[in-house]
């Protein structure tokens, strides 16, 4: 593995090298339109090396208007595993598989929360459930009874429900996998510049990990600024094969792709993954060929994914703050610009099953159908809410202090209100069928 300082030098060195290049190119017109033509079948991924370009099959291709026929509605996935990760699934779209109802809700429980965990998530699986905070997690049974607890490096929690392991970057920069039984180690091995990047995707398949990791700022005082993304999949062996001090020592590098940029969002629907950057959304397997990409002028601010790996596009264009909904041909079948005085929270999409999406802003959440066309808008009372939806189309929302409901209509529907309290992570409904949501100071369970 090429050391962190090195490769930043190589890569200064690199840029600053194409810039001459680019410089000396504008006395030769024919060489300067060659080099152009060759650009357009490199991508501006490269793998570990700006000298090793990524080479695409094809062009890429514009992003282009097209007329929107009704979508099928999609089907929740039966026996699902919970809320495995922040915004629920790789998709991220929100959706949790059940149903929410019209029935009454009431607390079943409430327990507090470690000391210092402030909780920003609750994920749940397999009769455990994980509260999610700043630098830490904490691990509970069904019941609410606290197991472990433990430090979060510069990652969110992923939970593998088919191995019973959720995984993390630990606070010494290595990805470790952690047993949901018990919360105890079971491996850990290095990422692509350890603790100088954050996570946020680490997703296992088989015998293969995919993670994404975006460079953090490490000297505040520095020169350097973070301006770097990689993809990487190691495979952990087949068996698994750790040493004294749990270090998978089977795990082993497969293959990866880096890219000149910290505004990268990722997400995943079966062997594919989807990740859009500046003016370009891609489609690769997991083996990280590009098979296809998408070109238009456009800031991604948040990306989610529906059943069949339609992009739902958050961007910035000229246009203003706009959601797209593109197809992996390049159709654009919605467009909606947002108003204008509408601030946006980093929360991708909410993707119904009915496939309207929901866009929360800081005062306002949107209801906009999969033609663009807008259904409602309807107040919020925290700047800072965060939401899921079920599988009867239901907008299950923290807001402030009350749990509510917006049902399709948009009719606000308040399902508890909690006193003297401040609901901080979105609420889950759980494969028990409960609501799981968390506060600064404690985790709480609803049942009906």
């Amino acid at each position: 593995m090429v050391p962190y300082k090195k490769f930043l030098k190589w890569r200064r060195l690199s840029s600053t090298l194409m810039a001459a290049a680019t410089f000396f190119c504008t006395g030769t017109s024919v060489g300067c339109q060659t080099e152009t033509k060759d650009k357009t079948m490199n991508d501006s991924f490269y793998v570990t090396s700006p000298d090793s370009p990524v080479k695409l099959d094809r062009p890429p291709i514009p992003i282009q208007p097209a007329q929107a026929g009704p979508i099928p509605r999609a089907t929740p996935a039966r026996g699902a595993d919970g809320c495995l990760r922040p915004f629920v699934n790789q998709q991220l779209n929100s959706r949790v598989s059940r149903a929410l109802g019209a029935e009454d809700w009431k607390i079943l429980w409430q327990k507090d929360v470690s000391a210092g965990l402030y909780p920003s998530y609750v994920l749940e699986s397999n009769n455990r459930i994980l509260a999610q905070g700043v630098d830490r997690w904490e691990l509970f049974d069904g019941d609410g009874k606290s197991i472990s607890t433990g430090r979060i490096g510069q990652s969110a929690v992923f939970i593998d429900s088919a191995h019973s392991l959720f995984y993390l970057s630990d606070e010494n920069g290595y990805i470790a996998a952690r047993r949901l039984s018990d919360g105890g180690e079971e491996f850990v091995f290095h990422a692509y510049f350890g603790k100088d990047f954050r996570q946020t995707l680490i997703e296992r398949k088989d015998h293969r990990m995919l993670i994404v990791s975006i460079e953090r700022p490490t000297d505040p005082h520095g020169g350097q600024q973070p301006n770097l993304s990689v993809i990487e999949v190691q495979d952990l062996g087949a068996p698994l094969k750790t040493n004294a001090d749990h270090i998978l020592i089977s795990a082993k590098r497969q293959t990866n792709l880096m890219r000149d940029t910290i505004n990268l969002h990722a997400a995943l629907l079966g062997e594919t993954l989807v990740l859009a950057a500046d003016q370009r959304v891609y489609f690769t397997d997991l083996d990280l060929k590009i098979n296809s990409v998408l070109q238009e002028e456009f800031t991604p601010l948040a990306m989610s994914l529906d059943e069949a790996s339609r992009v739902y596009l958050l961007a910035q264009t000229k246009a203003g703050l706009e959601l797209w909904l593109i197809t992996k041909d390049g159709k654009r079948l919605m467009s909606s610009v947002l108003p204008q005085d509408m601030r946006v929270n980093p929360i991708p999409p909410i993707v119904s099953y009915n496939h309207r999406t929901y866009i929360l802003g800081t005062d306002r959440v949107m209801a906009i159908g999969p033609s663009g066309k807008l259904a409602w808008v309807r107040p919020l009372k925290t700047t800072r809410a965060s939401a899921v939806v079920t599988a009867d189309d239901q907008l299950l929302v923290s807001d402030g202090s009350e749990l509510i409901v917006f049902d399709e209509a948009g009719k606000r529907r308040v399902l508890q209100t909690f006193v003297n309290d401040v609901l901080t992570t979105p609420p889950v409904l759980s494969s028990g069928g409960e609501i799981l949501v968390a506060s600064e100071r404690r985790l709480y369970c609803l049942s009906h």
